[in-house]
């Protein structure tokens, strides 16, 4: 694994077991997930229906099994992203600014951009050591902004205004470079993009919101394969953000490979599939490779699917647990 800096490091990810894990209490909803593949733990936001509530669950790996969650309390949790670094997980809280203070953002730091009814909505490591990181509003009618926050102390130092950010999510390249950003539609619905090396959002031109699923966009490591989704559609693009064809509409969570060569994918029959999103449609549609493995049931509403470094495993994580299932 190489990061921004050119550093290089060798990790290690068995052959995990596949399994159903299960919570310490009932969700209402997955904030995010990361596989620390230093560490050997699964790491989970786990959403209360109280904001004030929530807690991150760690899954230690013993040999090729996971051992159960151990809880922490996080109040106001929000969601959780991996650092580039590929050794922190940073915790971002449920942040609202209140019209008499600012609340600090995730341990520092001040949310001078939040409206009175904001707060933190999704987030994404990038490869300059900060998180990128949307907000949402209790109020349709207020569209909130996009922050740059130095990950290293939790001070947000840039705000970046765009009014179609209305319930926004977020998505990373493997390496950070580049930042995906998928609006809800309720206030426009072109998809936005950051790019770390400059420090530049621009409107990418593509219309697709994700139509209050909170389906995050997917990347492989270099961003040039993108997966973007929603009830009705699940598309893969390139980097430029060219169609270059569609996953079955029965899609429920996806993933990319690292290479951007394989998508894969769980569906409403309860199946993890396989696709080859290098290869040819067959009428703008991409063919599944082999059949289904079914899985266990991760839940109703929306999912969050990632995979291991080494693409060899895939976790599904919803209100009723998390599949741990090799790929195909």
């Amino acid at each position: 694994v190489d990061d921004y800096f050119g550093f290089a490091s060798t990790i290690y990810v068995p052959d995990l077991t596949a399994a159903t894990l299960t919570y310490p209490l009932t969700p209402t909803e997955i904030g995010g997930m990361v596989y620390n593949a230093l560490h050997g733990q699964l790491i989970v936001a786990v959403l209360e229906a109280d904001p004030n509530q929530g807690q991150v669950v760690t899954y230690d790996v013993s040999g090729t099994v996971f051992g159960p969650g151990q809880a922490t309390s996080s109040p106001r949790l929000r969601t959780l992203v991996q650092a580039q670094n590929g050794m922190d997980t940073i915790t971002i809280a449920y942040v609202k600014r209140t019209t008499t203070s600012n609340t600090p953002a995730s341990g520092g730091g001040t949310n001078s951009g939040l409206s009175a009814t904001g707060f933190m909505r999704s987030a994404a490591a990038t490869n300059e050591g900060m998180l990128f990181v949307t907000a949402d509003s209790e109020d349709p009618a207020s569209p909130q902004q996009a922050f740059l926050i130095r990950s290293t102390s939790s001070t947000a130092i840039t705000s970046l205004s765009c009014t179609t950010f209305a319930q926004a999510v977020v998505g990373a390249s493997g390496d950070g470079s580049r930042v995906v950003i998928v609006p809800s539609g309720t206030s426009g619905s072109n998809v936005f993009h950051y790019r770390a090396l400059n420090s530049q959002l621009s409107d990418t031109g593509l219309d697709f919101s994700h139509g209050g699923s909170l389906r995050e966009p997917a990347l492989d490591r270099s961003g040039n394969r993108i997966i973007l989704s929603n009830t009705t559609a699940t598309n893969v693009y390139d980097g430029g953000y060219q169609l270059l064809g569609t996953l079955p509409a029965t899609t429920r969570a996806y993933v990319l490979n690292s290479a951007g060569t394989r998508a894969y994918t769980y569906d409403s029959a309860g199946e993890l599939r396989e696709f080859d999103v290098s290869a040819t449609t067959n009428g703008g549609v991409y063919a599944q490779i082999g059949v289904g493995i079914p899985v266990g049931d991760p839940g109703n509403g929306a999912l969050k699917m990632i995979v291991t470094p080494d693409d060899g495993t895939v976790f599904i994580a919803g209100v009723a647990g998390i599949v741990v299932q090799g790929v195909p």
